[in-house]
């Protein structure tokens, strides 16, 4: 980053870019003075069809003021008298040079420009020059009507798949770690059947409460018994589309904290599992592939992360980062 250079008079910069008007070359309180000494008119280095970028100087040795308002920029009109100008300060200065870009121009358009300082009450104005900002490309519609079109097909791609997804599934449901192979993997597999409804959710069916617990601490090998006893249990999962991927449609996933009862040391007790959702943990999703080449397969899949238990509101024990469960399978 380039330093700045601070005049010796300190006189104070604002640095936040910013429009007012200059006006015209004397106002009604003859506070501008036309001092090209002063005011240096730079090029217009840069031009297109709504903006320029101008360049410009200021003489500091030439202006005697202990005072802290000081403002530089360039002031731009559609007419030469500079009526209903903007005056855009710059943000950097480096010496006595700086630049400015001027936004929200018409195209095709003459516009006429000069720096101006604003000391206190006083203005001073540079030479005025023009430029004119260039005409709109026939490519430039041409291919935002590309690009439009092109997302347009896009999302009706994408909305297609979304409403395919909606229905039955069937498949199987099984856990993986850091410590699990291919042969656990298979050993722990279970049928498992799961909705995904038209208004962004899942709902996966008779969840085994063992499956989930499977990978507590050893250290908790008592509860997690008295879990595994409570049977199936119903998880509800949001769902929020990624409207930038498609084939396969995925699916950013928000499960609801499942609660049910146990039975713990002769005592009932009220469980909560919690879930991590997609922004605690990217690999809570969903991806549904309505098809596979021409063939439509109706595949899903879903990867949900245990986080917690929850014993009566108290935290009992947390689930390694490394477990996590998974479901696939295909539309009924």
């Amino acid at each position: 980053m380039k330093k700045r250079k601070f005049w010796s008079m300190m006189l104070v910069v604002l640095l936040t870019s910013f429009m007012v008007s200059c006006g015209d070359d004397e106002d009604k309180n003859g506070n501008n003075s036309n001092n090209a000494d002063i005011a240096i008119t730079g090029s217009c280095i840069e031009v297109g069809e709504n903006y320029a970028r101008i360049e410009g100087f200021f003489n500091q040795n030439n202006v005697t003021t202990y005072k802290s308002s000081l403002q530089i920029g360039v002031e731009c009109a559609d007419n030469d008298s500079f009526k209903n100008s903007k005056f855009v300060q710059s943000k950097v200065i480096e010496g006595n040079k700086f630049e400015v870009v001027v936004n929200n121009l018409k195209e095709a358009t003459v516009y006429y420009y000069r720096t101006c300082i604003k000391v206190d009450a006083l203005n001073y104005v540079g030479k005025t020059s023009t430029f004119t900002t260039n005409e709109k490309s026939q490519n430039d519609d041409n291919n935002k009507d590309d690009i439009d079109k092109d997302w347009e097909d896009w999302l009706k791609d994408v909305q297609t798949e979304i409403k395919a997804s909606y229905g039955s599934y069937e498949g199987y449901l099984y856990t993986m770690s850091n410590e699990s192979t291919k042969e656990v993997i298979k050993k722990d597999s279970i049928f498992a059947t799961w909705t995904l409804n038209n208004d962004s959710t899942i709902d996966l069916h008779d969840v085994s409460a063992a499956l989930i617990v499977k990978h507590l601490p050893d250290s908790q090998k008592e509860l997690k018994e008295a879990v595994s006893n409570a049977g199936n249990v119903k998880i509800h999962v949001q769902l929020v589309y990624d409207y930038y991927y498609h084939s396969p449609l995925m699916m950013y996933a928000y499960p609801q904290t499942l609660t049910f009862p146990i039975i713990y040391q002769g005592e009932t007790y009220k469980v909560e599992v919690q879930f991590y959702n997609y922004e605690e943990a990217a690999g809570t999703y969903a991806q549904y592939m309505m098809k596979d080449g021409d063939t439509y397969v109706h595949k899903n899949i879903i990867y949900l992360f245990p986080k917690a238990l929850y014993m009566d509101n108290k935290l009992q024990a947390q689930f390694t980062s490394a477990s996590f469960l998974i479901w696939k399978g295909c539309k009924k």
